[in-house]
């Protein structure tokens, strides 16, 4: 069997990733981004998993364009880490770490 879970994550560059958020000070940056998608989302009746859907979608996009510009082999290196990554995963985790009711009864008018 090939387990690659990693201190309960999917693997270990999810697990690391998420550990850097939580520790280089930008995680208040994700806490307020979560607040903001969890709020479009409950406002609009859509599910807490479309907040999840779009915070995922942002902190991908941001390490995407974070990344250092290197080539070769190193280049293919950080590309293979970055896809293993599960940002969804990382994204429920933070949004669950908030204090929402998902029980909403107002919707968006999405005209």
């Amino acid at each position: 069997m090939n387990d690659k879970t990693y201190n309960g994550w999917t693997n270990f560059e999810t697990w690391n990733c998420k550990l850097w958020i939580d520790n280089d000070g930008s995680l208040e940056h994700w806490d307020d981004r979560a607040k903001y998608f969890a709020d479009e989302a409950i406002q609009c009746g859509d599910s807490k998993d479309d907040a999840v859907h779009s915070l995922a979608a942002e902190i991908e996009e941001w390490h995407a364009e974070s990344a250092p510009e290197v080539t070769g082999f190193y280049a293919d290196i950080l590309n293979a880490a970055l896809r293993e990554v599960n940002w969804h995963k990382i994204a429920r985790s933070i949004i669950n770490d908030l204090d929402i009711e998902w029980d909403s009864e107002e919707g968006c008018n999405h005209d």
